[in-house]
């Protein structure tokens, strides 16, 4: 998937997704001509960034994730400890409620599942055109 499909698909711009892709958040490789091509995992991997951004998690948290291959099914994201620290956990669907009920504050879940389906199984969003004047 190119730069510009994936920009189209998840909503963001081409300069966010450079960044992810030149900080080493989101994997990706060199094409022809030097445009940046992502495979699925590099895609899926944009897909949550997006997501959790949307959502107001910051880059330094998400950082922290190592989402370069993602591998399991959920994504929760609460705070957790003495010191309120935000917590990341990735889970299956059997432990995603455990790890819910055990946050003490606001939980956040991502399902990578539907992010999947999202990409792949959907035509890009068409952004309606402008009635003539």
């Amino acid at each position: 998937m190119t730069t510009d499909e994936l920009c189209e698909r998840l909503r963001v711009t081409r300069r966010e997704v450079h960044w992810w892709a030149n900080t080493g958040l989101v994997p990706c490789r060199r094409g022809l001509g030097g445009c940046r091509e992502f495979d699925d995992d590099g895609a899926l991997a944009a897909a949550i960034v997006a997501d959790l951004r949307r959502k107001g998690v910051s880059l330094h948290r998400i950082r922290g994730l190592h989402i370069r291959h993602p591998h399991r099914e959920y994504l929760a994201v609460g705070r957790a400890g003495p010191g309120g620290r935000t917590c990341f956990w990735w889970c299956g669907e059997r432990d995603l409620l455990k790890h819910v009920a055990a946050c003490p504050g606001p939980c956040l879940v991502v399902s990578v599942e539907d992010l999947r389906k999202r990409l792949h199984d959907q035509d890009p969003p068409r952004f309606a055109r402008r009635k003539a004047n």
